[in-house]
């Protein structure tokens, strides 16, 4: 199955095709399209693996919003040694789920390989 890295807000996601994926909060309804045009790299499924530097040209994928929610919650704990001093708080960020709707790409060039170093036949001295 072909993916995809993205790069989306700073970090970088791998993506497949009909894939949930948690990102930070986004000011967007359900059901609303996100596209992300930052592709960094691009991997079919016969094998032939795009690079991009930085960026694959003329690529996208396609996001839906399914869900605004909060994420896991996350502990804060202070705690001060034999003077019982203890607080606890906890925080939920928020979070938008997408899926991955497709990942498209047009006219994007394969990459070079890499130049192999020159063969240099040694030649035998004969004596």
């Amino acid at each position: 199955m072909s993916y995809a890295i993205i790069e989306f807000l700073g970090k970088q996601y791998h993506v497949r095709e009909k894939e949930l994926l948690e990102l930070p909060h986004q000011k967007v309804s359900v059901g609303q399209r996100l596209d992300v045009e930052k592709v960094i790299l691009f991997a079919p499924d016969d094998g032939e693996v795009l690079i991009g530097n930085p960026t694959l040209d003329k690529a996208k994928v396609t996001l839906k919003a399914v869900e605004q929610s909060k994420g896991k919650k996350i502990r804060v704990f202070k705690y001060h040694s034999k003077k019982n001093y203890r607080r606890t708080k906890g925080y939920r960020d928020k979070i938008t789920v997408v899926q991955v709707e497709k990942i498209a790409i047009k006219g994007a060039k394969k990459p070079e390989k890499a130049q192999e170093g020159l063969e240099i036949e040694a030649e035998s001295k004969e004596e």
